[in-house]
């Protein structure tokens, strides 16, 4: 406490008697001087819930490492939030040790290289019984781009149209030991949305080859242009399990449709 600031608290508390005019004056001064010496300790007095409240030290984002054939590429997990979310979830479940076991046990295909030199990586996560959570990761000169492609399903292959503007994905589920069902994915290669079929009479009625739809065993596929896809499936009359698996063993008839784009 500052010198004057006692010398005015012992001015004032003298007992109560009648002021002279200059003492008046004097006493006027001493309320000033206290209220801006209150001010200016107020003002300097530490902020500590500034202290309390300061942000946690920066850390690194957790990395995923994808290697394959030859080719690797490390990237954020939070680049695959259905992934990210997963993992988290599986972390409320199982101690933090067995997180770690199953974010090792993430396997990464490289599926194919553009014409630009970009990487296409397929990620399978949440594997059980063949079957796994799979997403798409795509690098170019440093760039990433992710998006989700198909929930408990298997990777059957990629077949990129021949312009290289499209790629198809094909999944597949088991059903028993004998029969596997397939759904079919179009996507932009540049940008990953999804590609729309055209309307057509013809394949009005298949609509279930896609939009995450297993019904039919897909045969055959190919591209026979840049926008014209063609699919050979069993020509029975019901998708049922017993229909399917007598088509089988007995080499039945296909169908074949063509699919616009």
């Amino acid at each position: 406490m500052s010198e004057v600031y006692i010398r005015l608290m012992n001015f004032l508390s003298k007992p109560a008697r009648l002021l002279l005019p200059m003492e008046k004056g004097a006493v006027l001064v001493s309320f000033i001087l206290l209220a801006l010496i209150g001010g200016c300790s107020g003002a300097v007095a530490p902020d500590t819930s500034v202290i309390e409240d300061e942000a946690p030290p920066f850390s690194q984002p957790e990395k995923l490492r994808l290697s394959d054939d030859g080719q690797s590429l490390e990237i954020p997990l939070h680049a695959l939030p259905e992934l990210e979310a997963y993992l988290e979830a599986y972390l409320e479940l199982y101690q933090g040790e067995e997180r770690a076991k199953e974010l090792a046990r993430i396997q990464a295909r490289f599926v194919y290289t553009d014409q630009d030199h970009s990487r296409f990586f397929v990620v399978m996560s949440g594997c059980g019984n063949k079957l796994c959570d799979l997403s798409l990761v795509k690098e170019s000169d440093g760039r990433l781009q992710t998006r989700f492609l198909m929930e408990a399903a298997m990777f059957s292959g990629i077949e990129p149209s021949p312009d290289r503007s499209k790629l198809l994905f094909q999944f597949g589920r088991n059903e028993g030991e004998q029969v596997i069902r397939h759904s079919l994915l179009v996507l932009d290669s540049a940008d990953l949305s999804s590609v729309a079929r055209k309307e057509n009479r013809e394949s009005s009625d298949d609509v279930d080859l896609f939009d995450s739809q297993f019904r039919w065993p897909v045969v055959h596929l190919s591209w026979k242009d840049e926008v014209t896809l063609e699919v050979s499936i069993p020509d029975v009359a019901t998708s049922a399990y017993e229909d399917i698996l007598t088509w089988k063993s007995s080499d039945g008839p296909i169908r074949t449709i063509h699919i616009e784009f």
